[in-house]
């Protein structure tokens, strides 16, 4: 098949859709198909694809490109190719790996917590935050995305919970594929510097303050008042935590490493027996948990949203934002040596879920099936 993959935002930007996008497609042209990725991120890639990308085409191009493909699959919020598969009467895919057709900001979530995930309650609510103009603009937004989730596109929830957050016609789920062999692969066994590790932004709805808070628990007891955290990543919220933990007595005990790549990555989270994703908001998926596991790292995440369902009965989940939870998870996946050898065990068949071949075929069964019903119709 010739697959047109719209990524609104890729490589070299970095983040949970650039990854998708990129494993997709590098999937797809593995298993004999002809992809082209259309994104509006700009720059000069030195990182070599199986692919073509085209960045920010022209109106003429986009057209031109709609009209030499079998399908159009768009990965994540943007519609910027739903003109184009309109007038060509090529079929459109739309993975759904966020909540972008039920509230406004397609988190539930802003920088200052939660937010309704209904439309109406999410529009008035960003209304009143924003300002007459820029929250009807952003009404206007989410009452598009919702008439092309409902009547033009074949909506793929990137989970069984998005999915069960909106309610649309022609909707099935199918996971979306992450590098993960790289983890697997590149999973090595060096010193513990760390019992426990958190990779992912320092924004508020990652839960950081959660899991700091935590460790402050796990320090007043006596069992674990050694344990240390190391935490990988950055964000705005870096300096407030960075204050937390001083303030918390957790200075020599929580470690910031920043944001770390490739090897550096794989080796700060073998360092570590335990990984935690304390997200608060409702994480959609959860690729980073998906990542600890194929490391070969225990995992306790957020009992609400799709890390919990991806991680299934390989790992231990809290109630969102609750520090107390979590400490308590935390104490007993780094007291039970059985229960941690049990949980890595399972993992090895839950992995066998998200092996990226396996998923990219089912898109493209899901492709050709989209195809025939297509044709059929017209």
């Amino acid at each position: 098949m010739k697959i047109l993959l719209h990524s609104h935002t890729f490589h070299p930007a970095v983040g949970g859709v650039e990854t998708i996008s990129a494993t997709l497609a590098e999937q797809l042209c593995n298993l004999g198909h002809q992809v082209v990725v259309v994104t509006e991120t700009p720059g000069d890639s030195t990182r070599p694809f199986c692919f073509e990308v085209v960045r920010r085409p022209s109106i003429r191009e986009r057209w031109k490109l709609a009209r030499s493909v079998d399908i159009i699959h768009s990965n994540g919020a943007s519609l910027g190719m739903v003109p184009y598969a309109a007038m060509s009467g090529v079929p459109f895919a739309w993975t759904h790996n966020g909540y972008q057709v039920t509230c406004v900001d397609g988190l539930g979530w802003n920088e200052d917590g939660p937010t309704p995930m209904e439309p109406m309650a999410s529009f008035r609510h960003h209304l009143k935050r924003l300002g007459l103009i820029r929250g009807l603009v952003q009404g206007i937004k989410l009452g598009a995305r919702r008439l092309v989730a409902k009547h033009f596109a074949y909506n793929i929830a990137a989970t069984k919970w998005v999915a069960s957050r909106q309610c649309l016609p022609k909707q099935l789920v199918s996971y979306t594929p992450y590098p993960l062999d790289r983890f697997a692969q590149g999973a090595v066994k060096i010193e513990q510097r760390y019992d426990f590790v958190f990779v992912g932004r320092m924004v508020n709805e990652k839960g950081v303050e959660t899991l700091i808070r935590a460790m402050a628990i796990l320090h007043g007891g006596r069992e674990l008042c050694g344990a240390s955290l190391a935490l990988v990543g950055d964000g705005p919220l870096r300096p407030q935590l960075e204050d937390l933990a001083a303030s918390l007595g957790l200075k020599s005990a929580v470690h910031f490493l920043g944001l770390l790549q490739g090897e550096d990555l794989i080796r700060a989270i073998c360092s570590a027996s335990i990984g935690v994703v304390p997200s608060v908001y409702e994480e959609p998926m959860g690729g980073v948990a998906l990542e600890l596991l194929a490391s070969g790292r225990c995992v306790i995440v957020s009992e609400r949203g799709g890390m919990a369902e991806c991680v299934g009965d390989a790992g231990l989940c809290f109630k969102n934002g609750d520090p107390s939870d979590l400490a308590d998870k935390m104490w007993l996946l780094a007291t039970d040596g059985t229960l941690r050898n049990h949980l890595l065990e399972r993992a090895k068949s839950q992995m066998l879920l998200f092996h990226e071949t396996e998923l990219a075929k089912r898109y493209v069964s899901i492709y050709q099936d989209i195809a025939k019903v297509r044709k059929h119709l017209t």
